[in-house]
């Protein structure tokens, strides 16, 4: 008994061109070359891509994960940058905002601003427009 040259065990039944005795028709077929080539498509072979947009760095002054193609831009326009640092016109906290904004949120903008100190026993525009003219309907 001829037992097959690729190392499987089992009895050669067929001569390759190349001289070599196969369990199978083809060598491609036989269950030792399968296994060993299908153990080296699993150990990592393949070249894995190194993506630097994946790998993550923390600011250095709000302390938020960026990736690090993005770190720099980040940094330099970080709301609490020393040079961005804008404190709150009410409650001297940092400003997210900073370019456009005064406060810090929208309870802090309403006492700036003050929208809500509409004197109690203001005159309406109606009553002002019904001094001067008829109380009549123009349509």
């Amino acid at each position: 008994m001829i037992l097959c040259n690729y190392g499987c065990g089992k009895e050669g039944k067929h001569q390759l061109k190349n001289g070599k005795v196969c369990c199978e028709k083809s060598f491609q077929s036989c269950s030792e070359v399968r296994k060993k080539n299908s153990s080296s498509l699993n150990s990592g072979l393949y070249y894995v891509r190194f993506n630097p947009n994946k790998m993550m760095s923390v600011c250095y002054f709000c302390g938020k994960k960026i990736s690090i193609p993005g770190k720099k831009s980040h940094e330099r326009y970080c709301y609490l940058n020393p040079d961005n640092l804008k404190l709150c016109a009410m409650c001297e906290k940092p400003v997210k905002n900073y370019r456009s904004e005064i406060t810090c949120s929208h309870i802090c903008k309403n006492e700036y601003l003050k929208l809500d100190t509409k004197p109690r026993g203001s005159i309406g525009h109606k009553k002002i427009c019904f001094k001067q003219h008829k109380k009549e309907c123009i349509i």
